[in-house]
């Protein structure tokens, strides 16, 4: 109900009239023992907030949703929660020029879903949410592990990476060599990802009136 008003809302432009509604479904949330539902509604009121310009009342929901997901780490069907709640304090954090703060909420976020689940598509997701945080604060020496971490988990399960979060993983890295001058290491992994691409697109070409004449 509450993610349908929202689009109407924010497709009309009124996305002031929603802060009242989602203030309210936020704190029913917090009568009910649904912690991915709780999350889900904090990130989104605070995104709402630091969309509508209001960062400084936005950041203490968005580290509520945070503190959830630290507190109860979504297992394994759930990273996506907390991909939510990073993405509502990563707006509020940067809008507000604390960026250190934000940089240790997403580690200690990271480590916490760590302990419940590393070897997931979802998982690889929140490392590159992470790598693109360290990254675009010009910290490569950090965002590098991290981004090795999803490249590694992207190589052992390559078809399960939707097109975006394969190009995501791919861009990280690919700048973070960049950023560190390793030519070698950037030529091998630009390789890499064109044969990747390559071989995809090559599987999914649909076959023409022409190729099935030519096998017959």
């Amino acid at each position: 109900m509450f993610d349908k008003l929202r689009d109407v809302l924010l497709a009309s432009g009124n996305a002031s009239s929603l802060e009242p509604v989602a203030s309210r479904f936020v704190d029913d949330s917090r009568a009910q023992t649904n912690t991915n539902w709780q999350v889900t509604l904090l990130g989104s009121y605070a995104s709402l907030l630091t969309r509508n310009g209001k960062p400084d009342q936005a950041r203490p929901f968005a580290e509520e949703a945070t503190k959830l997901c630290q507190a109860q780490p979504p297992v394994k069907g759930d990273l996506w929660t907390a991909s939510i709640a990073l993405g509502a304090l990563a707006d509020s954090l940067e809008r507000l020029g604390e960026t250190n703060q934000l940089e240790a909420n997403a580690l200690q976020l990271l480590n916490a879903t760590r302990a419940q689940t590393s070897d997931t598509p979802a998982f690889a997701r929140l490392l590159a949410e992470v790598t693109a945080i360290f990254r675009l604060h010009n910290k490569p020496s950090q965002a590098r592990p991290l981004a090795e971490e999803a490249m590694a988990i992207f190589r052992r399960y390559p078809d399960r990476f939707e097109p975006w979060l394969q190009g995501l993983v791919f861009d990280n890295l690919i700048a973070i060599l960049q950023a560190q001058g390793s030519q070698a290491e950037l030529e091998s992994l630009s390789r890499e990802q064109t044969a990747f691409q390559k071989k995809h697109t090559t599987e999914k070409e649909p076959v023409t009136t022409e190729q099935k004449s030519a096998e017959r």
